[in-house]
């Protein structure tokens, strides 16, 4: 068993905060995170004290903006198969594939548009999202982890369990994001899983008078019943974020290690 996450770090640009990063994920029992607004340039990765960063982002001449990638605990470094950079978005969207028995386990970190982006952008963004997810190696788990800006609802459907949540009506983000999760049946983890808010709520806006909302999420295709819990952690120390880091439980054996890894991509 290992832990997976996804965080919306909202930036890792100041001087020492990867360093944070490393000790928060350390203190939280973390294998895997999925990063999101990491606003790091290019692409590349940071080895730390016990995480290795993986990133893309936007190139250094752009303004610092999104950013999307995994850090990866030192021991399972050897693991990894491929690091994918998706040129549709390279700054929305990352894959990481990991040697697991029997078949490989692909992760998708993701950042979706906020719902104020033009819709030529969120059209954008989940076009390419789809096609990346429906191009990944079916035979094994398949993540998709990340900030969709989108809360799933009460609204029943293939993709939403009996725990959804909504704060405030649905919006132009929420039909997307469900639109997504229904076509590529996949699950919205944390809506199969009965908890208090407080490890509900993975987003605190300062600026909208304190309201808490359900927009980071963990999704798994549903066939595959390896989640054993998915939830809200506690306020993270990185001063830079409104965020909470979302985790799951997941049941699967690592190996053979990555030389010995099938295509992310079929």
């Amino acid at each position: 068993k290992f832990r997976l996450a996804t965080f919306n770090v909202t930036t890792l640009r100041p001087a020492g905060y990867l360093e944070m990063l490393d000790a928060e994920l350390l203190r939280h029992r973390i294998d895997i995170c999925a990063l999101q607004e990491s606003r790091l340039a290019d692409s590349g990765r940071v080895d730390l004290a016990n995480y290795v960063v993986f990133f893309n982002g936007l190139p250094a001449t752009a303004p610092a903006a999104a950013g999307v990638g995994f850090a990866v605990r030192r021991n399972l470094v050897d693991f990894v198969g491929k690091f994918e950079r998706i040129t549709a978005c390279p700054e929305r969207i990352t894959t990481l594939c990991l040697g697991s028995r029997p078949v490989p386990l692909a992760l998708v970190s993701c950042y979706a548009p906020t719902d104020a982006a033009s819709e030529t952008e969120k059209d954008l963004f989940y076009a390419a999202l789809s096609q990346t997810v429906s191009s990944l190696n079916t035979r094994g788990p398949v993540f998709v982890l990340g900030d969709f800006n989108a809360q799933c609802g009460v609204e029943r459907c293939s993709a939403v369990g009996a725990f959804g949540s909504l704060v405030g009506s649905m919006n132009d983000n929420c039909h997307r994001f469900l639109d997504f999760a229904e076509l590529n049946h996949l699950r919205v983890g944390g809506s199969f899983f009965a908890r208090p808010d407080k490890a509900r709520w993975s987003h605190y806006s300062i600026n909208s008078q304190g309201t808490a909302r359900e927009i980071d999420h963990i999704l798994y295709r549903a066939r595959h019943h390896i989640c054993d819990n998915v939830r809200a952690l506690p306020h993270s120390c990185l001063a830079s974020t409104e965020h909470r880091i979302v985790v799951a439980d997941v049941r699967c054996n690592l190996g053979p290690r990555a030389k010995r890894v099938g295509s992310l991509f079929t």
